[in-house]
């Protein structure tokens, strides 16, 4: 699978009001869940994982990039390089929150100091910080035995939401649905 081909499809699933807010809440939010379910060492985390892919995605979108421009590459799988690599899952999850809490800085310097303009200068500092979820992501699940791939994540995740909406219950809570 093309990364701007899962950006697109889990586009279609996108109901939200537009706007950086909304996607730079999401991630944060998905990616607490992520954590605990890591330092649980639970099955869930492929979901926390394809979740936090998803507003890895949409938050691109919303910034006007596209995954392959976040990602400097056009497919799956992502492998980090080595000099780059964190060594235990401790560092992975220490990792993914400093870079999405910089992708949601700018956002929310983007909101307080530029009237909700994305400059470039801002643009440019989310897509670094994504560049980075992204890459940690994949990190994560090649060390953590119970996570799927990367790839595999995205299209768990297009086919659990592409269910949802066929089913019309996107909105709501809980994976249940």
């Amino acid at each position: 699978m093309k990364l701007d081909e899962y950006q697109a499809e889990a586009a279609k699933t996108a109901i939200y009001p537009r706007g950086l807010a909304y996607t730079a809440l999401g991630i944060s939010g998905e990616l607490g869940e992520l954590v605990v379910a890591v330092l649980a060492k639970s099955t869930s985390a492929t979901a926390e994982i394809s979740d936090v892919l998803w507003y890895v995605a949409m938050l691109a979108k919303d910034c006007g990039l596209t995954l392959s421009m976040v990602a400097g590459r056009k497919t799956f799988p992502l492998k980090i390089k080595e000099s780059e690599r964190c060594w235990g899952l401790d560092d992975i999850l220490e990792e993914l929150t400093i870079h999405v809490g910089m992708a949601c800085k700018n956002v929310k310097k983007t909101i307080r100091d530029d009237d909700g303009k994305l400059s470039k200068k801002r643009q440019k500092a989310i897509k670094l910080a994504l560049r980075r979820v992204l890459y940690l992501l994949a990190d994560l699940t090649n060390n953590a035995e119970w996570c799927a791939p990367l790839e595999e994540c995205a299209k768990m995740n297009i086919e659990k939401l592409t269910s949802r909406q066929e089913r019309g219950v996107l909105h709501g809570d809980g994976d249940t649905r």
